[in-house]
This record gives C-alpha cells, structure tokens and sequence, in this order.
C-alpha cells in the first residue's frame, strides 16, 4: 500500500466535494461557491477579473456573507473607481 501524506489525501477528499459549473463557480459542499455567483450561503473571491463584477453584486444580496481575500479586496476597490470614474 502506498503511503499517501495527510495533504494528498485530504485534498482528494475535498476534489469530490467540489464541482466546477458553466460560469466558473466552484461549488463546495452545498454551502460554498467560490469565484462566481451561484446563490449559496457563503460566496469566496479568491480573485477578480472586470467580469466578476457584476455577478459580486448579486452575490452581496442574494448570499448570506461573501469573503475575500485581503489582495482581491482592493483590487475590487480598484476596478469599481474606474467604472465610476
């Protein structure tokens, strides 16, 4: 038997919980989408691009929380002053 390290085996388990849908939303769990909208409790952005804006708004509505990442923060903050600006 091969000796797989806690990481590997972990990370595998945490691959058959995830699905990757049409808009590019990682669905964890039931609970969890990361990086495009899906309307579930807890929405993640791990990163920005201009056309995850709009789909962020939905998410500060429709999801219970939405986090991000110190680094996508201010990027938000960045792209949302040039379309006002």
């Amino acid at each position: 038997m091969i000796n797989q390290s806690p990481i590997l085996i972990h990370l595998t388990f945490l691959m058959q919980k995830a699905e990757i849908v049409g808009n590019g939303a990682v669905l964890l769990d039931g609970y969890v989408v990361c990086d495009a909208h899906i309307r579930r409790p807890l929405r993640m952005v791990t990163h920005v691009h201009s056309d995850h804006l709009p789909c962020l708004n939905r998410s500060l509505i429709e999801c219970e929380q939405t986090i991000a990442t110190d680094v996508a923060r201010e990027l938000i903050g960045i792209l949302k002053a040039k379309e006002t600006g």
